[in-house]
């Protein structure tokens, strides 16, 4: 029987053991979690209205969303015609599914999301918790499945670390560590220039900057064809210096730094950031990123 007839009759289901009475889980239920949750989320997101965005996102997910907009990344349009979800068994809350969305810039070019949402107990609502985006009209996820991720050659929960120290490296140093070297071409790219842009512009006016990036929480595995697709938050912590001793002064119309600071005189200032990730896992070991999404979202400085 095919999956739509199932998921019509019922069929298809994850049964969830909790330590309470018994819960099912059936695809019916996440697309209804999905139509529940995502349309309100792209809409304050469209919107740039950060009051909407809160009703369905997690508050790291906001923090990520403002970071973007920092970045002077646009928001996304709200329109999405179709999606594809990838959904484990899983045996206590919180409970989490994948789904891939596709969806159009106001030009018409292709964008592609992976988006996580996650119900954190019984009387939650879902909420979405990691998210990126991809130009493009590529496809990770296959047909809408319940599928169980198949396992890996190594714990796949270590690259949320490999690339906050990457990252880090790369940003203070220039230079990758040896033995944590990931190509920078396509989304890594894309974060590396932005990050030594932004560091080499504070360079320019006379300051330094020494960043740390730490990895935070992540999904559960989800399966895609070749393998799994995992998503999860890293915090960039940026200390901001002037080595001559002179004061940075952010002006009225905050065209310095941006609106995340204050207008004043400061001597350092501390900039924290979200930045969400996703990426696949080949059954062979081959991790690839397929996006990042986020950036400073909070500046504050130490008056001078």
């Amino acid at each position: 029987m095919a999956l739509v007839a199932l998921l019509a009759a019922g069929v298809v289901s994850v049964v969830v053991a909790l330590s309470g009475p018994a819960v099912t889980l059936s695809l019916q239920d996440v697309s209804q979690a999905y139509s529940a949750t995502w349309p309100g989320f792209a809409r304050g997101f469209a919107q740039g209205n950060f009051a909407t965005m809160r009703k369905y996102a997690t508050p790291e997910m906001v923090q990520a969303v403002t970071g973007a907009y920092g970045c002077g990344c646009g928001p996304w349009p709200a329109r999405s015609p179709s999606v594809r979800f990838s959904l484990p068994a899983e045996h206590s809350y919180p409970l989490s599914f994948l789904a891939e969305i596709p969806g159009t810039y106001d030009d018409g070019s292709p964008l592609g999301r992976e988006v996580v949402f996650t119900q954190a107990s019984s009387s939650s609502p879902w909420r979405v918790t990691y998210m990126v985006g991809f130009v493009g009209t590529r496809t990770y996820l296959g047909p809408t499945a319940v599928r169980q991720p198949p396992p890996m050659r190594y714990h796949i929960t270590i690259v949320g670390g490999q690339f906050a120290s990457f990252f880090q490296r790369v940003v203070n140093t220039g230079v990758p560590a040896a033995n944590n070297d990931w190509p920078q071409t396509g989304s890594v790219k894309d974060e590396v220039d932005r990050d030594l842009q932004t560091k080499e512009a504070i360079e320019q006016i006379g300051f330094t900057q020494q960043i740390a990036f730490t990895p935070l929480d992540h999904s559960i595995a989800f399966a895609y064809p070749q393998g799994d697709i995992m998503c999860g938050v890293i915090h960039s912590s940026a200390l901001v210096t002037s080595p001559s001793g002179k004061p940075t002064v952010q002006p009225a119309d905050q065209s310095e730094w941006g609106t995340h600071l204050a207008p004043g005189s400061y001597s350092t200032l501390t900039k924290s950031g979200t930045h969400d990730y996703c990426f696949t896992a080949t059954r062979s070991g081959l991790t690839t990123p397929i996006s990042f999404f986020g950036g400073v979202y909070k500046i504050v400085g130490q008056p001078s």
